[in-house]
């Protein structure tokens, strides 16, 4: 990631926060209201898994010299999988994408159509915001490369 010239800490770092979205801070409470405090099994059970990779998944990548999983399953399993496991991936994160630039733009919405006293049934202010943020997204990390944006996010 980022032609490994990044320092991993900040690397970890921009992963972590890239997880910890505003999926996360409107998703978790409404978990806790419905289902208790089993979503502090989170605090228990990442870690672990965490030390797990650690310890058993990444040396194997490290022989391997793989880049990604993507470069590993073609290695191990062939071309025809590799390319199934990256459509499986891509069309995951264009829903977590998705929701994940959905969540904030209508919170930007609510405030923008309270401030300027706008329709509040009318998309337009939601459309234009998720068009602009999408935007900005894509400039700031075609323009800044990879490095920036484990900056911005860090």
């Amino acid at each position: 990631m980022a032609s490994h010239s990044a320092n991993p800490i900040n690397v970890g770092l921009s992963i972590f926060v890239a997880f910890v979205s505003a999926l996360s801070l409107t998703g978790y409470p409404s978990e806790v209201y419905l289902y208790g405090t089993a979503q502090l099994w989170n605090a228990i059970t990442v870690p672990i898994v965490m030390a797990f990779g650690c310890y058993t998944i990444h040396p194997v990548f490290y022989r391997t010299k793989s880049d990604s999983v993507f470069d590993y399953v073609k290695i191990r399993f062939g071309e025809d999988i590799s390319k199934v496991c990256m459509a499986s991936s891509l069309l995951s994160w264009g829903f977590f994408v998705s929701a994940a630039i959905l969540s904030p733009s209508y919170a930007i919405k609510a405030v923008v159509v309270d401030s300027m006293r706008l329709d509040p049934q009318s998309n337009v202010v939601l459309y234009t915001v998720i068009i602009a943020m999408t935007v900005v997204c894509i400039l700031y990390t075609y323009i800044g490369g990879m490095n920036a944006v484990i900056m911005v996010k860090v």
